[in-house]
């Protein structure tokens, strides 16, 4: 894996272009080697086969997705690798560890929580889709320990 320059990040479209009438020599960005055929594979200003058109990190050839890519220093990156290596990270509510950014969460008003933290503080319940749970300063809350905490019904609960 080669190192990251300080370069801007890029997002980037790829196009599958005809080749023009004038037979021009057209030769791969990545292998060097002649592209042959009527269509031609053109991103970053280059010519490329389109197998040869891959993700540096999970080696996905990026002719099958859309064309979407992403520029970082000298690596060409398939959108889902771009945003696992350099998406915006969130912060667990109840454990306060970093939520990477492809991880599924559950949220409660400006809360986010990773999946197995989304549970009754007090006995560690773990709540599911149409559960009734309660924020209790700032803390998840089943029912019986929001009302044995609480004396009453002070909040309404959220459904999820």
């Amino acid at each position: 894996m080669s190192a990251f320059s300080l370069a801007e990040d890029k997002e980037n479209d790829g196009e599958k272009v005809e080749e023009e009438k004038s037979k021009e020599l057209k030769i791969c960005a990545q292998c060097n080697k002649k592209i042959e055929g009527k269509f031609l594979l053109r991103a970053l200003d280059q010519f490329w086969h389109e197998e040869c058109l891959k993700c540096s990190y999970c080696n996905t050839q990026l002719s099958d997705l859309s064309f979407k890519f992403y520029i970082k220093g000298d690596q060409i990156l398939c959108k889902r690798d771009y945003i696992r290596l350099f998406g915006a990270t969130g912060i667990c509510s109840r454990c306060l560890k970093i939520i990477p950014p492809l991880e599924m969460v559950m949220r409660a008003r400006e809360h986010v929580y990773h999946l197995d933290c989304f549970a009754c503080h007090v006995c560690r319940y773990r709540f599911c889709v149409g559960d009734r749970f309660y924020l209790y300063y700032n803390t998840i809350r089943c029912q019986d320990h929001y009302y044995g905490d609480r004396g009453y019904f002070y909040q309404t609960p959220f459904f999820w």
